[in-house]
């Protein structure tokens, strides 16, 4: 599969085979990816915690997933996926100060794409789940202190008769533009 089609095989998958359990070699595979990419000053800011034993499992869930937006969905998977970022002093850090701009959160977000792409190109589902109980996942999983869960990943086998749904996007003439926000890109429509 080449990068294009891998990008748009990509789905938020949020329906699972739960009696299908992902190989922790897949697991690896995709952890590899992760881990391969690019930081500010190769910082490498991300931390994944892979909970796929049965009993913590079901308490992630039960516990950790849901609230206000319940994600019931979660319940399916087999694995669940906690990316979490770790800010070190360096220089890195220095220049999220001076630039305010947040570095390891984009970093830890290149992280993840990797881990998604990388389980999308092995014909596995994941989806990210943004909204869920830190307190919760903190104190579950014993997660250190210097940690900052930013979110869940939802990782396992779609079901047999799951069908991917037509995705919609923005053209690109209206997020992309050339030299200057008031001229967008050329999109080639008419």
């Amino acid at each position: 599969m080449d990068f294009t089609d891998l990008v748009k095989a990509r789905q938020s998958v949020r329906a699972y085979d739960p009696d299908r359990p992902v190989p922790r070699e897949l697991i690896a595979e995709c952890l590899e990816a992760a881990r391969l990419a690019p930081s500010a000053c190769n910082s490498q800011p991300w931390r994944f915690v892979v909970v796929d034993e049965p009993s913590l499992l079901e308490r992630v869930k039960r516990e950790v997933v849901g609230g206000l937006v319940p994600n019931r969905w979660a319940a399916q998977a087999p694995v669940i996926v906690v990316l979490a970022a770790v800010k070190e002093l360096g220089t890195a850090s220095l220049g999220e100060g001076i630039k305010d701009i947040p570095y390891h959160l984009m970093d830890c977000g290149s992280a993840g794409e990797h881990f998604i792409l990388r389980a999308t190109e092995l014909g596995l589902g994941t989806c990210w789940i943004g909204w869920f109980r830190i307190r919760a996942l903190r104190r579950l999983l014993g997660l250190p202190r210097r940690w900052k869960p930013l979110a869940l990943i939802t990782l396992g086998y779609t079901p047999a008769d799951w069908q991917p749904r037509q995705r919609l996007r923005r053209p690109l003439d209206e997020t992309a533009f050339l030299n200057t926000p008031r001229t967008p890109w050329p999109s080639g429509r008419d």
